[in-house]
């Protein structure tokens, strides 16, 4: 059966739009390549183990109005979970959001960045 693609291909250029990854139990550093995905209106890398410095990004765009724009990067319910370096790039703090046990994004602060403790 079909899988679902959140990335668009014009005439052998791929763009991708949407970086969705939650709970992956993905492990380690995201590679600095990233940053040259400039079209990414939708990032979700919460519930994952990921480590190292985030890529600069165009974080604005993730926070444009509409429902497939967000950017959400932690988890507060899991014990255990991303630990990117800080300080965090410009832009994360102002367009990037946390879960929350209760089911609420609320901001990211500087205090999310760095190990977990």
């Amino acid at each position: 059966m079909g899988t679902e693609s959140n990335s668009v291909c014009d005439e052998g250029m791929s763009v991708i739009e949407n970086l969705v990854i939650p709970f992956n139990n993905l492990a380690g550093t995201l590679p600095s390549s990233l940053s040259a995905l400039v079209n990414v209106t939708s990032l979700d890398l919460q519930g994952n183990f990921l480590t190292g410095p985030l890529p600069s990004m165009n974080w604005a765009a993730m926070d444009a109005p509409g429902e497939e724009h967000y950017c959400t990067l932690y988890d507060e319910a899991m014990q255990k979970h991303n630990a990117f370096d800080c300080p965090l790039p410009v832009g994360v703090l102002s367009h990037c959001k946390k879960s929350t046990k209760h089911a609420v994004d609320v901001p990211i602060t500087a205090a999310d960045c760095g190990p977990i403790t």
